[in-house]
């Protein structure tokens, strides 16, 4: 294994375990005002200073990562259950109404703007971390679905399955009995390499304001409210902006990889 797939892993571990962690700890609580540390620099007390009103930044970046990752991690999910139920089902009966029907939405949703779609879905339900994971998921799902289709058409050829229908197997059985445990493998790559899309488009919407809502720490609001500070207090963005990037980087490295590895596989 690479050693920056290595560091990215071990950074993604190791941020995941502190942001989720029952203690705090930064010695801050994310959402404790000081009046009187309002805008200060970075320094022993505090680490990566402080906002413009009084809260850690330090602590704040470490629990914003419990946002990115729970979005990630429920939008992703919710992708994959409707990914991999259209791509099996399209890529089984391929060249049947069914595949034209499941080619058709898929087609739909890619070709619709996809960071305007999920927020129009987002400004519908509001905002909130449940909302989010929706909005997001119910949008990301086409890539999945894309490349199990493939693999599905691919498997349907082989040996194992003729062999199964000539049997007399039902269609259900053939399909999540015997072709999605050789498919899911590709799906699952995919899914893991979605998730450094997620964290951005979750900073981006909390950016805009239909993300998060305060008081609760995210890195996209973070570095809105620090941009009005920029010239004065530049830790205020430029600390969860570094993170985001981390984040999002490390996430492409690890697919990047699993996909190399399961690509020399095959």
């Amino acid at each position: 294994m690479r050693i920056f797939t290595i560091v990215a892993i071990v950074f993604i571990a190791i941020l995941a375990m502190v942001s989720f962690s029952p203690f705090q700890v930064t010695g801050y609580a994310p959402d404790n005002i000081s009046l009187p540390d309002t805008l200060s620099s970075p320094s022993p007390r505090h680490l990566f200073g402080s906002d413009n009103v009084g809260r850690d930044v330090f602590a704040r970046v470490i629990y914003g990562a419990r946002a990115s990752f729970l979005i990630a991690f429920g939008a992703q999910i919710i992708s994959f259950a409707i990914g991999i139920s259209v791509g099996v089902l399209s890529g089984y009966y391929n060249n049947h109404w069914i595949d034209r029907v499941c080619s058709f939405i898929m087609a739909s949703f890619h070709g619709f703007p996809f960071l305007l779609f999920v927020i129009a879905i987002t400004a519908a339900l509001g905002p909130g971390i449940y909302k989010i994971m929706i909005a997001i998921g119910i949008v990301n799902w086409v890539g999945i679905a894309g490349v199990t289709r493939s693999e599905v058409i691919s498997h349907s050829e082989k040996e194992y399955v003729i062999t199964a229908k000539s049997f007399g197997y039902p269609n259900f059985r053939i399909l999540f009995w015997h072709i999605l445990p050789n498919v899911i493998t590709s799906s699952l790559i995919v899914l893991i390499q979605g998730f450094g899309d997620v964290v951005a488009v979750e900073a981006g919407l909390s950016f805009l304001g239909l993300g998060v809502p305060p008081p609760t720490a995210s890195w996209g609001k973070m570095i809105f409210t620090g941009k009005d500070y920029i010239t004065t207090a530049w830790w205020m963005s430029v600390f969860p902006g570094i993170f985001l990037v981390m984040t999002i980087l490390a996430f492409n490295i690890i697919g990047e990889e699993l996909m190399k590895r399961w690509t020399r596989r095959k």
